[in-house]
Parts: C-alpha cells; sequence; structure tokens
C-alpha cells in the first residue's frame, strides 16, 4: 500500500499532500470546532445570565423574608397594643361606674342637704 506517493494512480513520484480539514472532519484532539466553540460562548453567557437571574431572586427572597419577619414583629406589638386597649377599657369600665356610684350618691347627699335645709329654714321661722 502506498501512502507516501500517489505511484498507485499513475503518477508514480508524486507526493500526496495532506487534504486540508473538512468542515464536517472534527477538529485536532485538545482544539474545538468554531461551531462548538461559538456553541460553548452561548452557553456560558447562558449561564451567566441565569447566575444573575438567580443572584436576583434570592435577594428578592430575603428581602421578602425580612418584610415577613417585620410584619411579625408588627402583629406582636399590634398584640400587645390590643390587650393594652382591652384592659384600658375594662379599666374605664370601672371608673364609669365608679363615677356613676359617686354621682348618684352626690345626688342622695344633695337631696338629703336640701332637705336638712328646708327644715332647718321651717325652724328658724
Amino acid at each position: 500500500m502506498e501512502h507516501e506517493t500517489a505511484g498507485g494512480l499513475g503518477l508514480a513520484g508524486a507526493e500526496v499532500q495532506p487534504l486540508p480539514p473538512s468542515p464536517a472532519s472534527p477538529p485536532p484532539p485538545g482544539k474545538l470546532s468554531p461551531a462548538a466553540a461559538a456553541a460553548l460562548r452561548s452557553c456560558l453567557e447562558d449561564l451567566r445570565l441565569l447566575h444573575h437571574q438567580v443572584d436576583e431572586r434570592f435577594r428578592d427572597a430575603a428581602e421578602a423574608r425580612e418584610q415577613l419577619e417585620d410584619a411579625a414583629e408588627l402583629r406582636a406589638l399590634v398584640r400587645e397594643r390590643n390587650a393594652e386597649v382591652r384592659y384600658l377599657i375594662g379599666q374605664l369600665s370601672h371608673v364609669q361606674a365608679e363615677r356613676d356610684k359617686l354621682v348618684e350618691e352626690g345626688h342622695r347627699d344633695a337631696q338629703l342637704v336640701g332637705a336638712l335645709t328646708e327644715r332647718l329654714n321651717a325652724q328658724l321661722r
């Protein structure tokens, strides 16, 4: 088998030149074909974009988590304030009841003073 000369083809003594790689032939070992390199660059860009989107979503999630924690703190404060308001309403009810009792006693005392005043005026005449 002759592989350095083309003697079998009737061209005795002519040197055979290697053919240039065809577009469909694989690239030399350790190198990517231009199409594979372009596809790899495209994939890397897609990964960068996805990484950026993931970072944004993590930031959004962290902000949402902070807002939920703030909301939980606010709910706890509202519960405390509601408890204080209920206590104060109860105290106000007791104060109003005491005031009503004192007003009633004041009316009785005023009636008693009025009656005593009439008696004294009647005795003084």
